[in-house]
């Protein structure tokens, strides 16, 4: 697999002042929040001064260390904890801990979420850390105790968390996202209660940069505790102690960062770190600050600018704000030098682009501006397109030649297509018309940086920058306007390792970090200062070092171990990633990061619940690695051995919290006591589990009640007065029912309703699908604001759907069902592009989450032709985050077929029969891939006859022929983990396929999987007399994970490579709902034929 948010600081700086709300001033935040106590004597918390900055200058005399709120960009909150359906629970507490040791910070953040419903769920928990830090800790507390995450081999992680999930144990599951954003994977999360995590990351902190704990973007707290300790740079007067700085709030509502300014670095103007052992971190300034800006390579003047304006969904919050900066910016470019003129290109970009203005930029004006806030935050990031606007003549409205100099202002996620080599390509192709730099300007809270400096300092002649926020206007243009150096070699004397191997992308002023391992003989005087000579360039620079905590030094050298390791990987063709170096490059960062706690690209944090878990899965637990923490004299080691972990182990015969008995030849029943409203047999409990047992009896857990083969429930009894069943359907209630559950005959067979003292997941059915099918009209398969959306869709009150789908958005951006409603609103009105564009902003705002990204790519493709590269792209993403996914492999290849790239979808179905999957899971998904593959073997052979025998033999090989028969298949999969949708397939004689009745006369369903995902299927050979069908879905079992969405496919082959494909993406949210689909009314080929829908 090749793994594909910065601080949320002021971009421009004091002289906008940017954030949730941009036009106020920074008076007005200083009156709402006001720290109760700062530093060590007290004094109020400082605000930021404007500043003005032309060139830089030297540090002057040290100031005080101060603690203040300062403005920031709050484009997204920069950590969240959701449902898996996209609802945000409320953060009521954060109690940060931070200790700041000279170029190092090391933070940890206990959080309380609360959540409000009255069920048990998953929760996907998200936070964008700063630049140049890493996640070390993540722990959950666990019936009052704290059990800590491994770090774990990234798939294997996941494999491990889905398979305890589904055990119904309490997992947790953290990984690296895109750039500098983490997600992680929380379950349980009880019912209407709180749930506690621990999350600590250490970072290292170029310059003086100040430390900022990002706040801004945050909903209400309950409780905000801030606690900082900081240690004086080395070489400045006074105490070396600790400085400590708090801030204690209740019921606040952050709109800004706390930042800790410190002071300059006491004269020593160039160089300054930490040491402990053998290792060093220090924090350099390459280039004097007395230096000229001019003097140096690559002096691009701005006569010939393209802006390259980013307008993805990921920038919603704020949006008016920035393009307000905007504006702003151009004007300082245009009079940064009076003397010249600037010709001006300005073009928005997500995934796709519009030229908004060409001209002079004396002569922009709020024409342009007010058309960006027209285009609105929509769609996924593509950076590909938008350079190649520029770079082909046809798709540019300008006239002329392409610039000499591009900036892009985006928030720096790039969530879709082309990436790094990609990228280059695109650059090289602006280089052969002209074009000589690319500067990017970081606005927003997250960011990719090793990609985007990868973009800026290759393929162009120049060497540009990447702007990270917090600059002023007047600087900002100064940087714009003035050489960047690259390629400085860096040498340490006494020194083994050192990275980087060359510094690239600085001006005079700025400061890097430098990492490095000395040799043998590295001494220092007796209170621990140390003092070492290093060379950057031309440039000779003492650098003065002061002793740190042994684990924080190791943590940020093994950060910049496996920083150097990915992007060596990162820079790799696919075949060198595929080669023996790139594996052995995987398990150096593997290796590493393991050894350390530092979490990155290829491993992840995996909480267990437990000891026995972690034993099971082979996971050693003997040779800890130590774990940081915030104690009273600053950075603390929690040294663990074997006797000291928490062991969260629960005897169920005791607790009574999940249990079953089996009947020792058939089916165990029972109930957990997660919820006293849900009862079945007089046993309190959410859910009814189910799983086979062999010989004896035994605990179980599962999902739901099922039947055999020959439609007849199995045999079990629940503990504690519980319930019978044997070959009829019954239910006896050990317990008093405020009423009688209710029956009525379904074609002579009984069925239990569903009462508030009977278990929510009992549905006892034999010929019930044909009641599902029935009834699915008069079910409500949809709840809350959906629902009121999907009523007016129906009722074709299209504006007032629109209407009601563009204040959901706005009021919720980051919520899946509001995006989904938006671009369903606009697909309605046949405004294919800005449906497009809303089904690609799930893409930006979950790009880590292969669910979602395939959910989006289900809307795209029914979009028809102009969807379908979008949905190849991010269907191919999610494919590399969740290769144990069988559904992930056919959703590529069919796609690639509508694209006409045969023999890559053979491939990747050859893959997908390969690929190793978890054991128990996705029952049946062989015949269907097998299926697919030798569709897909007919259609290459008709579109290359030459190459019929290489086909035909690699088909063969995969246990399965070149399918030459008249076939209709209806597939269906679903985007939710541990639920089950269920296939309902009825023909015109009123005959149903179903999971207990697999075959029918007019074909069969292959496969039911019960757990999660899907796919399955109905198969029909040239049975063409059975039309019409109803189909409909039945939402046996919701679980943790929220609504069902997916889709469901019709895929008609005429035996001779000719295809037809229906698609329809679909929404099911309530608990045993039924879905109809309206009748497939004929073949599809029919329906095209004969010009009208097969399918209405």
């Amino acid at each position: 697999m090749r793994p594909a948010r910065a601080l949320p600081l002021a971009l421009f700086g004091a002289a906008v002042l940017a954030g949730c709300a941009p036009h106020e001033t920074l008076e007005s935040l200083s009156e709402e929040f006001t720290p109760e106590t700062s530093g060590p004597s007290g004094p109020p918390l400082a605000e930021p001064e404007p500043q003005a900055e032309e060139e830089p200058k030297a540090p002057e005399a040290p100031e005080p260390s101060a603690l203040r709120w300062t403005t920031a960009e709050c484009d997204l909150a920069p950590l969240s904890l959701t449902s898996s359906d996209g609802v945000g629970l409320a953060l009521t507490k954060l109690d940060a801990r931070v200790v700041v040791h000279g170029p190092l910070a090391f933070t940890e953040l206990h959080l309380s979420f609360h959540n409000p419903r009255p069920r048990q769920i998953e929760g996907r928990f998200e936070v964008t850390l700063p630049e140049d830090a890493a996640i070390s800790r993540l722990a959950m507390a666990i019936d009052g105790e704290w059990q800590e995450g491994e770090v774990v081999e990234r798939q294997a992680a996941q494999r491990i968390y889905e398979d305890i999930l589904h055990r119904k144990d309490d997992p947790a599951l953290m990984e690296k996202q895109l750039g500098n954003v983490y997600g992680a994977r929380v379950f349980p999360i009880p019912a209407n209660a709180d749930k506690q995590l621990i999350v600590s990351y250490s970072q290292e902190l170029a310059g003086d940069e100040t430390y900022r704990l990002p706040l801004c973007g945050l909903p209400e707290l309950g409780q905000l505790d801030v606690d900082i300790r900081a240690q004086p740079f080395p070489g400045l007067p006074g105490s070396k102690d600790l400085e400590r700085f708090a801030v204690h709030q209740r019921a606040v509502r952050p709109r800004g960062d706390v930042e800790l300014t410190r002071p300059a670095w006491g004269g020593l103007e160039r160089g300054h770190g930490v040491w402990a052992g053998d290792m060093v971190v220090s924090s350099v300034v390459p280039l004097p600050h007395t230096q000229s800006r001019t003097e140096g390579p690559g002096d691009a003047p701005l006569e010939r600018v393209t802006i390259l304006f980013d307008t993805s969904a990921s920038r919603a919050n704020d949006f008016d704000g920035q393009v307000a900066r905007l504006g702003q910016l151009i004007a300082a470019l245009d009079q940064a030098d009076p003397a010249r003129s600037l010709e001006l290109e300005l073009i928005a970009f997500d995934q796709s682009v519009e030229t908004l203005y060409t001209g002079t930029a004396a002569g922009f004006d709020d024409a342009a501006l007010s058309a960006l806030l027209r285009r609105g935050p929509l769609g996924a990031t593509r950076l590909d397109v938008a350079l190649d606007a520029l770079a082909f003549p046809a798709n540019r409205a300008a006239e002329g030649d392409p610039p000499t100099r591009v900036i892009a202002i985006t928030d720096g996620m790039l969530t879709a297509g082309e990436e790094l080599a990609g990228l280059q390509a695109a650059l090289g192709r602006l280089r052969d018309h002209g074009t000589r730099r690319l500067d990017v300007i970081v606005d927003g809270n997250a960011s990719d940086t090793a990609l985007l400096e990868a973009l800026v300092r290759a393929e162009l002649p120049d060497p540009g920058l990447v702007i990270r926020p917090g600059e002023s206007l007047d600087a900002l243009a100064t940087r714009l306007r003035s050489s960047v150096h690259s390629g400085l070699p860096v040498t340490v004397e006494g020194a083994s390792w050192v990275w980087p191997a060359t510094v690239d992308g600085v001006q005079p002023g700025d400061a890097v970090l430098v990492y490095a391992r000395m040799d043998s003989g590295f001494e220092g005087d007796g209170e621990g200062a140390r003092a070492l000579e290093m060379r950057i360039g031309d440039e000779a620079i003492p650098v003065a070092l002061e002793a740190a905590p042994a684990p924080l030094v190791d943590r940020a050298l093994a950060r910049a171990t496996i920083d150097a390791y990915q992007r060596q990987l990162a820079a790799m063709s696919d075949e060198a990633f595929a080669s023996e170096q790139g594996k052995r490059l995987r398990e150096h960062v593997v290796d590493t990061s393991v050894r350390a706690r530092v979490l990155s690209d290829y491993t992840a944090l995996l909480v267990l619940e437990t000891e026995d878990d972690y034993d099971d899965y082979g996971i050693p637990r003997d040779d800890l690695a130590e774990i940081l923490t915030v104690g009273s004299e600053g950075v603390e080691a929690l040294i663990r051995d074997q006797t000291e972990i928490v062991v969260a182990a629960r005897n169920a015969f005791e607790d009574h919290d999940k249990y079953a008995f089996g009947s020792g030849s058939g089916m165990g029943f029972g109930a957990s006591e997660e919820e006293d409203e849900d009862v079945w047999g007089g046993l309190a409990g959410e859910e009814v589990f189910e799983a086979s047992t062999y010989g004896s009896a035994r605990a179980v857990a599962a999902d739901r009640i099922r039947l055999d083969q020959s439609g007849s429930p199995l045999e079990g009894h629940g503990v504690g007065g519980g319930a019978g069943f044997g070959g009829g359907v019954s239910a006896t209630s050990a317990g008093a029912s405020a009423e009688a559950p209710r029956r009525r005959a379904l074609s002579g067979v009984e069925a239990i309703d569903r009462r508030r003292r009977l278990a929510e997941r009992v549905l006892l059915e034999v010929d019930v699908p044909r009641h599902v099918l029935d009834e699915a009209d008069h079910s409500k398969p949809y709840t809350g604001r959906y629902a009121e959306f999907m009523a007016l869709l129906t009722r074709e009150e299209l504006d007032a759907a629109l209407a009601l789908a563009t204040a959901w958005v706005e009021e919720a951006p980051g919520e899946v069902l509001a995006m989904v409603a938006l671009g369903q609103a606009y697909a309605a009105l046949d405004r294919s592009e800005d449906a497009a564009r809303a089904f690609g902003s799930l893409i930006d705002l979950h790009p880590g989450r292969a669910d979602i990204r395939r959910m989006a790519g289900a809307r795209l493709e029914a979009l028809g032709e102009p969807g379908w590269a979008l949905a190849l792209d991010t269907y191919s993403r999610a494919l590399d985050q969740r290769p144990d996914h069988p559904t992930a492999y056919r959703l590529v290849a069919w796609t690639q077929v509508k694209l006409g790239d045969l023999e890559a979808a053979f491939d990747t179905l050859e893959a997908g029969l390969s690929s190793p999957y978890p054991e128990g899971r996705f029952y049946g998904y062989e015949t269907i891939l097998r299926q697919d593959l030798g569709i897909v073997a007919a259609t290459w052979i008709a579109r290359a006859p030459e190459r019929e025998a290489e086909i035909r033999e690699r088909t063969q090989a995969r246990y399965t022929r070149v399918n030459t028969r008249e076939s209709l298949r209806v597939v269906l999969n679903w985007e939710t983990d541990t639920n089950d949708v269920d296939l309902h397939v009825m023909d015109k004689r009123g005959q149903v396929a179903f999971h207990g009745s697999l075959a029918i006369p007019s074909g069969a369903l292959v496969a039911d999987v019960t757990t999660g995902y899907g796919p399955e299927a109905f198969v029909s050979y040239g049975r063409w007399s059975a039309f019409p069908y109803r189909i409909g879905l039945h939402y046996y079992s919701r679980g943790p994970m929220g609504y069902g969405m997916g889709k469901l496919q019709v895929i008609e082959h005429d035996g001779e490579g000719g295809l037809e494909f229906i698609e329809r993406p679909f929404v099911i949210m309530a608990d045993n709902a039924a879905l109809n689909f309206p009748d497939l009314r004929m073949r599809p080929s029919t329906a095209r034929e004969r010009g009208v829908d097969a399918m209405k």
